[in-house]
C-alpha cells in the first residue's frame, strides 16, 4: 500500500468513538480491522505518521525517516518513533509519547522534507536520514540506508545522489560518531538489489569474505559471488506469489549453475537475522565442496556473455 493510501486509512475521535479502532496517538485512530490486515512495515509507517502529525516541530528522523521516504530499513523487534528538534536539544523524558524517542540532533531546514495535505509529515532528506542511520544505529544499517539511496536512477542521477551525500558528510564533519557514517558510506554500493542483500554483504566482509556483486554467469546474474560460491539472498521473497512454472524455471537455473562446478547456496533473510554465523558456516562449507570439484566450466562476468 502506498503512502496515500496509508495516511488515508487515518480517522479521528469521532470514528474512534462509533468502531475498534487502534489508537496512534490522543487524536489519530485506525479501525481495527483495517490495521491488522497491514503489514508490519506499514503499521509502524502510520505510527511515525501519527507521532510527526502530533507535533509542529518536531521531524522524524533516522530510521523513521527513512522508513516514511521508502528507504530501506531493517527490521527491528522493538521498532521506536524516532523525532528531533530542529535546535537539537530533546523535550524531558516524561513528555515524550508512547514508543516515541528525541534524538540530542540538531537538524537545519535544508535537510527537512515534508509530505501530506497539510505538510504535516516532517522527516530529514534521505543523506542525511542515511547519515544519521549510520550514527546511530551502527555499520550494518547504514551500509544499507546507503544501498538503498545508491540503487535508484541513472548513472548520472546516482553521481549526484553520491555528491549529495558526501556534502552532507562535510557539513556534518565534527559531529558526534561521524565516521561511523563515512565508514559506511564508503562500503556501500549502488549494485545492491535488496536491504537483505546489502546486510549479507556487510556480514561476509567482517568475517574476512570480499563477494563480488551481481556477477552473470552465462545468461543468469546472481546476487553475490565468492570463488565459485554463488550466494543468493531474498529467497522468499522471490519466491513469493510466483507459478509453477517460474519455480521451476528457478531450479533448472540452480541445477544449471551446479554443472558449470558452482556451488549455490540459498540464505533466507530469517537466516541472516536468526543467525548469522551459520550462514557463513554454510558458506565457507559450500566453498570446501566447490573448491574440491576443479576449474569451472563457464567463467563469471560483470556482463552478459549470452
Amino acid at each position: 500500500m502506498d503512502r496515500d493510501a496509508l495516511i488515508a486509512l487515518v480517522v479521528g475521535r469521532e470514528v474512534n468513538e462509533q468502531q475498534v479502532c487502534h489508537r496512534l496517538s490522543s487524536r489519530y485512530f485506525v479501525p481495527m480491522d483495517q490495521w491488522t490486515a497491514l503489514k508490519a512495515h506499514e503499521q509502524y509507517f502510520l505510527r511515525c505518521y501519527a507521532a510527526s502529525a502530533m507535533t509542529s516541530r518536531a521531524v522524524l528522523v533516522g530510521r523513521s525517516a527513512a522508513a516514511v521516504s521508502g528507504m530501506w530499513v531493517l527490521p527491528s523487534e522493538t521498532e521506536v518513533v524516532e523525532l528531533a528538534l530542529p535546535s537539537g536539544k530533546p523535550p524531558a523524558k516524561n513528555l515524550w509519547p508512547a514508543g516515541v524517542v528525541y534524538r540530542n540532533i540538531k537538524v537545519p531546514d535544508c535537510d527537512i522534507e515534508s509530505a501530506g495535505e497539510n505538510a504535516e509529515l516532517r522527516y530529514t532528506n534521505g543523506p542525511r536520514s542515511a547519515i544519521d542511520i549510520a550514527r546511530i544505529h551502527g555499520h550494518r544499517d547504514g551500509v544499507v540506508a546507503f544501498d538503498s539511496l545508491l540503487r535508484h536512477g541513472t548513472l548520472k542521477q546516482r553521481r549526484e545522489k553520491w555528491k549529495e551525500i558526501k556534502a552532507a558528510l562535510a557539513r556534518m564533519a565534527g559531529k558526534k560518531w561521524i565516521e561511523r557514517a563515512r565508514d559506511a558510506f564508503a562500503a556501500s554500493t549502488h549494485l545492491s538489489e535488496s536491504p537483505f542483500e546489502s546486510l549479507m554483504r556487510v556480514i561476509l566482509l567482517e568475517h574476512g569474505i570480499e563477494p563480488e556483486l551481481q556477477m552473470w554467469i552465462g545468461k543468469y546474474r546472481v546476487d553475490l559471488l565468492w570463488g565459485k560460491v554463488i550466494i543468493e539472498v531474498d529467497g522468499y521473497m522471490k519466491y513469493e506469489d510466483k507459478p509453477h512454472d517460474q519455480l521451476m524455471e528457478q531450479m533448472k537455473r540452480e541445477n544449471w549453475l551446479k554443472e558449470q562446478s558452482y556451488e549455490v547456496v540459498r540464505i533466507y533473510p530469517s537466516d541472516i537475522l536468526r543467525d548469522p554465523d551459520a550462514c557463513i558456516a554454510r558458506i565457507r562449507q559450500a566453498k570446501e565442496l566447490a573448491d574440491e570439484r576443479g576449474p569451472v566450466l563457464v567463467e563469471a562476468s560483470t556482463e552478459r556473455v549470452y
